[in-house]
């Protein structure tokens, strides 16, 4: 899980045809694997900033925000993913 080089490496060439629905299906696979690392690593951090670490309140403030714009922003790409793999389907 969390693997960064199943996430950062380079797409085989494909000797098949290329199906649009089956790369969409293993692009939402890889993109939830994805998501669930963002967010143990901002739950991680927020509760890192709460601890007696003697953190500034600017700094855990702005763990706070960030956690939530990354988890914000990893579930809109995941609903856009999400519609589009639909649309694959029903297209063909």
């Amino acid at each position: 899980m969390c693997n960064s080089d199943s996430f950062f490496a380079a797409p085989n060439p494909s000797t098949t045809e290329p199906n649009l629905g089956v790369d969409l299906l293993i692009f939402y696979d890889d993109f939830l694997e994805f998501q669930g690392c963002c967010t143990f690593l901002c739950d991680s951090f927020m509760s890192l900033s709460e601890t007696d670490m003697n953190l500034d309140e600017a700094c855990i403030r702005g763990v706070h925000i960030f956690s939530g714009q990354v988890k914000r922003t990893a579930e809109t790409l995941k609903d856009r993913l999400k519609v589009l793999l639909e649309q694959s389907r029903a297209s063909g």
